[in-house]
C-alpha cells in the first residue's frame, strides 16, 4: 500500500471515531435526564421481533454486498468464496433459529 491509500484509511477512521464521539455527545446534550423506574427498566432488556428481523436482514446485506462485489475478482484467481459464504449464511441461520426458539420474534 502507498502512503496515499493510508492516509484515505487514517481520515476513514478518524470520520467514523468524530461520528461516534458525536452521537454520544448528542446523547449526553438531549437524552433523557433522571433515573429511569423500575417498569421501564423491565420492558428495556428484551427488542423487539421487528428490530431482530431488521438486524438479521441488515447484518446480512452489510456483509454479502462486499461479497459480492469481489467475487468476481477471486473467481478469476481461482479461489472459491462459495464456502465462506455458506458458513456465514450458516451462523445467521441458527441465530435466526436460536432467537425463534427464545421466543424473541412473537410479540
Amino acid at each position: 500500500m502507498d502512503l496515499h491509500n493510508y492516509i484515505i484509511l487514517f481520515v476513514n477512521t478518524c470520520v467514523g471515531i468524530c461520528v461516534g464521539a458525536g452521537v454520544l455527545l448528542l446523547g449526553e446534550l438531549f437524552g433523557r435526564k433522571g433515573k429511569a423506574s423500575p417498569e421501564a427498566t423491565k420492558t428495556m432488556g428484551r427488542p423487539g421481533p421487528a428490530i431482530l428481523l431488521f438486524f438479521f436482514v441488515f447484518f446480512g446485506a452489510v456483509c454479502l454486498i462486499p461479497w459480492v462485489v469481489i467475487y468476481r475478482q477471486c473467481a478469476q484467481v481461482g479461489f472459491s468464496l462459495f464456502l465462506p459464504f455458506l458458513s456465514f449464511i450458516l451462523v445467521i441461520g441458527l441465530a435466526l433459529l436460536y432467537a425463534l426458539k427464545k421466543g424473541s420474534l412473537e410479540k
